[in-house]
């Protein structure tokens, strides 16, 4: 019963989610319409729209940003030139050491030879129960 009783737990648990898909995506079409047709309250219920914490907007005009603070905006390009060196010196050194890409290593020496090299493993293993042919319903 271990793996039949399995079997119908997949069934249902398919089932349910597809129902909670059919649910979302008519509770985003409602609330959709709700948005654009401005349905502020209807009876007891009324939407109520939260706004999300606030973010800065990024500097989108460079040009006018480096006229109008010339000093900040030369000492954060000489820190952004600094870390992209740091970032390189520290990236050279661990070279030696870091992960080969296969594509890379199959391109130089031969996609044959680093898989004879490398070998083989599963990527994941896939377990599931299913009905034998001619088995009572």
């Amino acid at each position: 019963m271990v793996l039949q009783t399995i079997a119908y737990l997949d069934a249902a648990i398919v089932s349910i989610i597809e129902q909670c898909a059919y649910y979302q995506k008519q509770r985003n079409l409602l609330l959709n319409r709700a948005m654009v047709e401005k349905i502020k309250q209807t009876g007891q219920y009324a939407l109520l729209i939260t706004p999300g914490e606030l973010r800065r907007n990024k500097i989108g005009n460079i040009k006018i940003f480096s006229k109008r603070f010339p000093e900040g905006y030369i000492a954060i390009r000489n820190c952004q030139q600094q870390d992209i060196q740091d970032k390189y010196h520290h990236d050279m050194n661990a070279l030696q050491f870091s992960e080969i890409p296969l594509t890379l290593a199959d391109e130089k020496i031969g996609e044959d030879m680093v898989t004879e090299f490398v070998g083989y493993q599963p990527q994941k293993l896939t377990v599931e129960v299913r009905r034998l042919p001619g088995m009572l319903k």
